[in-house]
């Protein structure tokens, strides 16, 4: 588990964003605010062992089955 309650991420290049995500808390954001050109590829089964994402435009939090 990170240490992370959030991180910005401003590359604009594809780029590995599971080592971003290991950086953060359970129930830290990660912000994307790069545009790359190419999709971006982000690993599912390390989301869905516990972690809640959420993909959306205003500011929404995420609570988990187990209350964290």
């Amino acid at each position: 588990m990170g240490t992370l309650d959030g991180i910005i991420d401003t590359v604009s290049a594809v780029h590995p964003l599971l080592p971003l995500v290991a950086l953060l808390k359970s129930h830290g954001k990660l912000v994307l605010v790069g545009a790359p050109e190419k999709p971006l590829e982000l690993p599912v089964f390390p989301l869905i062992t516990g972690m809640c994402m959420r993909v959306s435009r205003n500011n929404s939090s995420c609570q988990s089955e187990q209350g964290n």
